[in-house]
């Protein structure tokens, strides 16, 4: 026997047991014992091994134990063991493998040890390893990954370490949300241009946020929830959209927080509750819409909050609950407040005695007071 065909025995869940397959079998084809949940024992694979079709052993959460890959692998398909949720001890892919297929292990939340990935590897599929929440211990991403696929490790929680990623990166989904084992700093690799909800969750973090500056575009919930972080934040020099709720709960943050003259819209809740950043906060020029809540109770910062000339419009709570700002100074136009309930609700919650500054020559402002604020005309900029 050298290859066991596709389906061959796909939904036989009567088998008990271990399973052991031969030596001399080279492959296993898609689907081969999916679905055969009733074994609950051991699955021993020959040496002679070579491939895993998709599915092979998905949906079989009976098997026990660990799970040892033969070194000769050098395909895993998709959902080729996803769900097989009794698996135990660490997980070692074998050198010679360069692509973990889609959902491969997803669900396989037994694994109660460190996972180890291949220097041969290039591509990490969508959900290979969603839910393995047994993991323990650091991940390094090996060099030579390019691509880490959407969810591929959500909800992994175990992990209790540091997470390296490789210098060769150029692509991550939301590969890492809801990690929140995570430990120490971490350095998004150059090469990496978008960030999506990648780390939301991973709120144990502890150390500094390294981003690229080949980064473009940080997306909805990139880091949505890691209170950890602590230092300053330096957004790049590229980037140009910073979504909706990237930082949102960020409390960790010590430092500044510098934002790019790229940039042109901040989102809804983009940096709220990150109360620890401290400073004077600048909005750089470029930057025309500052979108509801968006700083909302960021109480650290203080002194001046500078706004940009090129500035249009700020949206409802944009900056409520900055206990530390003191003064708005504007250097264009009075910008449109956009909002629900009352006028006063952008600067809400600022320090007490809180004024509002604008350049001479600038229009739409009102003295004494502007929409409820003391107002005043300044000659120039500081």
């Amino acid at each position: 026997l050298t290859t066991i065909e596709g389906g061959a025995f796909a939904g036989c869940d009567g088998f008990t047991g271990s399973l052991t397959i031969p030596e001399g079998v080279t492959s296993i084809g898609s689907g081969a014992f999916y679905g055969c949940s009733g074994f609950d024992g051991t699955l021993i694979l020959p040496s002679t091994l070579t491939t895993i079709g998709g599915g092979a052993f998905g949906g079989c959460d009976g098997f026990t134990g660990a799970l040892t890959i033969p070194e000769g692998v050098s395909t895993i398909g998709e959902h080729a063991f996803s769900n097989c949720s009794g698996f135990s001890g660490a997980l070692t892919i074998p050198e010679g493998v360069s692509t973990i297929g889609e959902q491969a292990f997803s669900n396989c939340s037994g694994f109660s040890g460190t996972l180890t990935l291949p220097s041969t590897l290039t591509t990490i599929g969508h959900i290979a390893f969603s839910g393995c929440s047994g993991f323990t211990g650091s991940l390094t991403i090996p060099k030579g990954v390019t691509t880490i696929g959407n969810g591929a490790f959500s909800d992994c929680s175990g992990f209790s370490g540091t997470l390296t990623l490789p210098s060769t990166l150029t692509t991550i989904g939301n590969a890492f949300d809801g990690c929140s084992g995570f430990t120490g700093s971490l350095v998004i690799p150059e090469g990496v241009t978008s960030i999506s909800d990648t780390f939301s969750g991973c709120s144990g973090f502890n150390g500094t946020l390294t981003l690229p500056s080949t980064l473009t575009t940080i997306e909805f919930a990139a880091f949505e929830d890691c209170s950890g972080f602590t230092g300053s934040l330096t957004i790049p020099e590229g980037v140009t959209a910073i979504g909706s709720s990237a930082f949102r709960g960020c409390s960790g943050f010590t430092g500044t927080l510098t934002i790019p003259e790229g940039v042109t819209t901040i989102r809804f809740s983009a940096f709220r509750s990150c109360s620890g950043f401290s400073g004077a906060l600048t909005i750089p020029e470029g930057v025309t819409t500052i979108e509801e809540c968006a700083f909302d109770g960021c109480s650290g910062f203080n002194g001046t909050l500078t706004l940009p000339s090129t500035l249009t419009t700020i949206e409802e709570s944009a900056f409520s609950g900055c206990s530390g700002i003191s003064n708005a100074l504007f250097l264009g136009n009075a910008p449109k407040l956009d909002v629900f309930s009352s006028s006063d609700s952008v600067f809400a919650g600022t320090a007490e005695g809180f004024t509002v500054s604008y350049l001479t020559g600038s229009t739409g402002f009102s003295t004494p007071t502007w929409f409820g604020y003391p107002c005043e005309e300044t000659p120039e900029s500081p």
